[in-house]
């Protein structure tokens, strides 16, 4: 059993060694130890680090080419030395040191001593040329922490030479901080050798921001635990910039749905309660036009239409609000947008418009084009409490392979909307969270927190994109990519409808209780003979009792049986039943799958709308 004593390092001697040398060893800080060299690959292997010198007149050519080859196969690559001629010519180019078999014991340690003391450099040297040929990113960090070589690969990916990026610390080279999350590496009070991974923030020359992963691992000249010296880092890297962008846009997509379901519930009560406020309000001023209170009821509609628009809100975030699409231009939409703007947003803002030339058109809910522009506005507004410059610019772009924004954005020409604030800007930390639903930097009374997260839930759903960059102190710009049509439709003018009633029966299903009396009674105050019940087994049981039936209005989300269920069993008896389908959930529409004599009116209901959707229909039915 070899004992290392004080953590010398071994030189493991296969033969019988020169009187003296021993001694040579010890006196430059070696612990010379000898074995039999048909033992001596075997001791090399279970040994550990240490230095082995083959004595050729005690082992043939086999023997010491086996433990050459011993030597370089141990975890910490040590020098192998040979005393002796007439040596095969593998063992000779893989031998670290060939000496005559004359040489003296204080040279032969001495020149072992300086393998030792000069085996750091060699070792950088080596793998330096090895990663110079790697097809990965990949560098070699000193034990100072400064670059000492780097592949091809790893050029490309932080936009640098390696002429000009040795020397260099690896801090300078990543422009960030994350390598602090290496400090270990760069100093030689650490021990082990075990690899460590994380991913850094990389700031490119031009300002261009990656996520890299980094697995680094140490060199050693020697055991770590028995007295080797650090020598340097190996650095596998890896870009995970779109990565790590498709994944937080999985996190923020499954958080806005969370959070829609239950805005989209909350939205759909409130219709209902709203439904029943603005009918009641419409129907007192048509009964009361001259009564003293009739300013009141206008203030009640101005305040429940202004509720039902926080509901539409509220439905656009929780995306079951259906874009009502047209093909336009935005170049109008943003000039007529910004007249409203600087309304809105006071005199200390000064908006100005960027607009190209041409024609700029997407096809999109013109409505909630404009909501995109207002909420970015009203946040670029508080972002500078002492005004400032607001711009607006629009052009149409190329994106190909390879542009930074954004980066899950298919090629080809885009519509880009830049909104861009001279304000107090935001850090990287709140930048990752800003289209998080309720998230706000904000005061309680300034903001809800859901500004924003509208903005991301309508540009997701016209297909778009949108990208954020923001200094502190410095502003922010918001990027939002449409798709890009070339060819215009003009929307169709709405048809007036009349909406006098001639007694026909409607049969009327609608499970909220106060939703259906004030239906009931704007229907029958408009001449109509209506049949109302609550629920779908209701109405299939009192269908027989109508010989004639020409309307069917009921909730689509009714308990029980839905009301595209019920419809579809009422036209066993009355095939040509025109429907009306009213809900405070826009999805369900989508999945009804509207027929030729079928119409949706989204809640909350007012009068003059389900009077001409109703005449409307009728009339149709009629004109079959």
């Amino acid at each position: 059993m070899i004992d290392r004593g004080s953590n010398q390092h071994v030189v493991l001697y296969a033969g019988e060694p020169a009187t003296g040398l021993r001694d040579a060893m010890a006196a430059v800080g070696l612990s010379l130890h000898a074995v039999a060299a048909a033992d001596a690959a075997v001791a090399a292997r279970t040994l550990g680090p240490a230095t082995v010198i083959v004595d050729r007149q005690g082992a043939d050519e086999a023997t010491t080419w086996e433990l050459v080859a011993a030597a370089h196969a141990q975890r910490f690559v040590q020098p192998c030395v040979v005393i002796g001629e007439g040596l095969v010519r593998d063992a000779v180019t893989e031998a670290d040191l060939v000496v005559p078999p004359t040489i003296a014991p204080t040279e032969l340690a001495r020149r072992v001593r300086h393998m030792l003391d000069t085996q750091p450099l060699r070792i950088l040297r080596d793998h330096r040329r090895l990663i110079a040929t790697l097809p990965k990113a990949a560098c070699l960090i000193e034990s100072s922490g400064r670059v000492a070589g780097m592949s091809a690969a790893a050029e490309r990916l932080f936009a640098t030479t390696a002429a000009s990026a040795v020397g260099q610390t690896w801090q300078k080279l990543i422009g960030g901080k994350g390598a602090e999350k290496f400090r270990w590496l760069f100093t030689t009070r650490r021990t082990g050798d075990r690899a460590e991974s994380g991913v850094i923030q990389v700031v490119l020359p031009s300002a261009v921001v990656r996520k890299v992963e980094c697995c680094a691992s140490g060199l050693w000249a020697g055991a770590p635990d028995l007295g080797g010296l650090f020598v340097g880092t190996i650095v596998l890297c890896s870009d995970v910039t779109a990565a790590q962008q498709i994944d937080t846009q999985l996190i923020q997509a499954t958080k806005l749905e969370a959070m829609g379901h239950l805005a989209g519930g909350i939205a759909h009560d409130f219709n209902n309660l709203l439904s029943v406020i603005l009918g009641s309000a419409q129907l007192l001023r048509h009964d009361y036009p001259e009564h003293p209170g009739i300013d009141d009821l206008r203030e009640i509609e101005t305040a429940g239409t202004q509720a039902a628009q926080m509901t539409k809100q509220l439905l656009m975030f929780s995306r079951e609000q259906e874009p009502e699409t047209t093909t336009f231009d935005v170049a109008p939409m943003i000039i007529a947008s910004s007249k409203m703007l600087k309304r809105l947003l006071g005199e200390q803002v000064r908006i100005e418009l960027q607009l190209a030339d041409g024609t700029m058109g997407v096809r999109a809910d013109a409505g909630q084009l404009e909501q995109v522009l207002v909420n970015l506005a009203v946040n670029a507004r508080d972002a500078m409490p002492n005004g400032g410059r607001l711009s607006i610019r629009a052009e149409a772009v190329e994106l190909r392979r390879g542009s930074v924004l954004p980066t899950d954005a298919a090629e080809g020409t885009w519509v880009q909307i830049v909104v861009e604030d001279e304000g107090q800007g935001m850090s990287a930390e709140i930048l990752e969270k800003i289209f998080e639903p309720f998230f706000t930097t904000k005061g309680r009374e300034q903001g809800t927190g859901l500004g924003l997260s509208v903005v991301y839930g309508i540009v997701k759903r016209h297909g778009g994109h949108i990208h954020v960059t923001s200094t502190p102190g410095k502003g922010t710009r918001f990027y939002v990519l449409f798709p890009q049509v070339s060819e215009l439709v003009s929307k169709p003018a709405a048809k007036r409808s009349v909406m006098h009633a001639g007694g026909e029966r409607i049969l009327l299903v609608e499970d909220d209780d106060m939703v259906r009396r004030y239906l009931t009674r704007t229907l029958e105050g408009h001449g109509y003979s209506v049949l109302p019940v609550h629920d779908g087994p209701t109405a299939l049981a009192v269908a027989p009792s109508f010989e004639q039936l020409d309307l069917l209005v009921t909730d689509i989300g009714l308990p029980g049986i839905s009301g595209t269920e019920l419809s579809a069993r009422l036209r066993t008896r009355f095939p040509k039943l025109p429907v009306i389908y009213i809900s405070g959930h826009i999805d369900l529409a989508a999945d009804a799958r509207l027929g030729e004599a079928e119409t949706f009116v989204a809640k909350p209901v007012n009068a003059s709308q389900i009077l001409a959707s109703i005449r409307h229909a009728l009339d149709r039915a009629n004109a079959r």
